[in-house]
């Protein structure tokens, strides 16, 4: 076990030494003033060592309990406190989620069951005890189950039950958003418009992830072993630099998911999301009327450009019958392409032309947001990376196509899971004028009736 007195007896020595200097020649009590350059850099090193003091006694009254990965990060910390490299381990100390290790994880078990009994018993989209056999196959593939001699129902509840125990995710935090995503697309249903609206049902949606998602996260993390104040929220970026943006990009908003894990890696996963309304049993229609700049069907051409990988998030007709679908951009292109095989540019069709079916690769929100979204297509090394792919120039749609100088899109959802995006990236988000904004409250009030 680490002598955490001695760490704590140097690192206050250090940092009386600090103040004494700085202090001095802030007073101007001393012959040999610091340089501009060595005070900053001085009063730098005492803001760390101060970070790494505040948070030390947490980390010594969990060592005992710590998983063998959190073991290995303070091993690290202290290690880099020894080389003077106190901006590292300030950033792990702070950052890094701690986690303890448990016996087994049957009451993360029991409060996912929980989730899914809740659903069952509402009888809506897929747990309406008919689910969808497409959907249900493309549900399967992501939780490596066979369909063959088995009715859709039992494929369904096969997977409902490996996603329930945490050691059948090669990684257990996705396991947190995807029952994080079932809690919220049941909640979501019941505030559905009555009339068709995109727009409505996007702000929806992520109301009711950043409702449950601060209702539910710590308490399912902490489940697994991680600390109470290891985050799991859900929040909304805008701006108003850019207003006609979705154009650009194809998408209503781009989903940025930042997670930490328990050895100090924190993850960035982003993917372009288009919402789409029904027109009919797991139909939609993906037509976009001309515009003056990129002409017609310029949505889905945006979607499906080379590192896009958008996706269309349908929203059902009829709830009680029927999920939330987030089906590819691509398979909905490669669908409209093989209805007209006499062209292959999307911009020459009608809209009797755009008719395509949700099912063929759709799978529901929380398999989206719990398995495809964690592919390594969508992984990228930084927010201002993610942003700068996603957002590349469409050269098919011309010069004015979208860059890493104007905006992806006008609303960006961040989600933290495990640990805060470091500030350093926060900064490159803030350079292309996102500010944070509130999610609307979830209410039957909230913009118009509901279902």
């Amino acid at each position: 076990m680490p002598d955490f007195a001695h760490i704590r007896t140097e690192i206050r020595s250090y940092l009386s030494n600090l103040d004494e200097v700085l202090n001095r020649t802030r007073a101007g009590k001393t012959r040999y003033p610091l340089a501009p350059d060595l005070f900053s850099s001085m009063k730098a090193r005492r803001d760390w060592l101060a970070i790494i003091d505040s948070h030390l006694p947490v980390w010594e009254n969990r060592y005992e309990a710590m998983t063998d990965a959190s073991r290995v990060i303070f091993e690290q910390i202290e290690s880099d406190l020894i080389g003077g490299q106190f901006e590292s381990a300030a950033e792990l100390i702070a950052t890094v989620p701690i986690r303890r290790r448990l016996a087994d994880f049957g009451a993360f078990s029991a409060a996912a069951e929980a989730i899914s009994r809740v659903r069952s018993e509402s009888r809506q989209g897929l747990f309406n005890g008919k689910p969808r056999e497409s959907v249900v196959n493309s549900i399967a593939h992501w939780f490596d189950q066979k369909a063959v001699r088995r009715t859709p129902a039992d494929v369904f509840e096969t997977c409902l039950s490996d996603a329930i125990l945490p050691n059948s995710w090669s990684v257990h935090l996705p396991a947190v958003f995807y029952w994080i995503a079932h809690q919220a697309e049941h909640n979501l249903l019941d505030f559905l418009p009555v009339e068709p609206d995109e727009e409505l049902c996007n702000t929806r949606l992520i109301s009711s992830l950043a409702d449950t998602a601060r209702a539910r996260g710590r308490e399912l993390t902490s489940l697994l072993g991680y600390d109470k104040t290891v985050p799991v929220e859900v929040g909304l970026l805008e701006t108003e630099k850019q207003k006609k943006t979705e154009s650009n990009t194809g998408a209503d908003f781009i989903l940025i998911v930042y997670i930490m894990f328990e050895n100090g890696k924190g993850c960035t996963f982003a993917a372009l999301v288009q919402g789409k309304m029904e027109t009919g049993e797991y139909v939609t229609n993906v037509f976009r009327k001309k515009t003056a700049t990129f002409g017609t069907n310029d949505q889905i051409r945006a979607l499906t450009a080379p590192n896009r990988n958008g996706y269309y998030c349908v929203y059902p007709i009829d709830s009680e019958l029927r999920p939330i679908v987030v089906a590819p951009a691509n398979d909905f292109l490669s669908q409209v392409l093989a209805n007209n095989p006499d062209t292959d540019d999307v911009s020459r069709l009608r809209e009797s032309q755009c008719g395509v079916k949700t099912d063929s690769a759709g799978v529901d929100l929380a398999t989206f947001l719990g398995k495809v979204l964690f592919q390594r297509k969508h992984r990228f090394a930084t927010i201002g990376k993610a942003v700068g792919t996603l957002g590349e120039p469409i050269k098919e749609l011309g010069p004015k196509a979208a860059d890493t100088a104007s905006i992806l899109a006008k609303r960006l959802v961040l989600v933290e899971v495990g640990g805060r995006v470091p500030e350093k990236h926060m900064r490159e988000i803030r350079a292309l004028g996102y500010k944070r904004r509130e999610p609307p409250a979830l209410t039957p009030a909230f913009g118009g009736p509901t279902r």
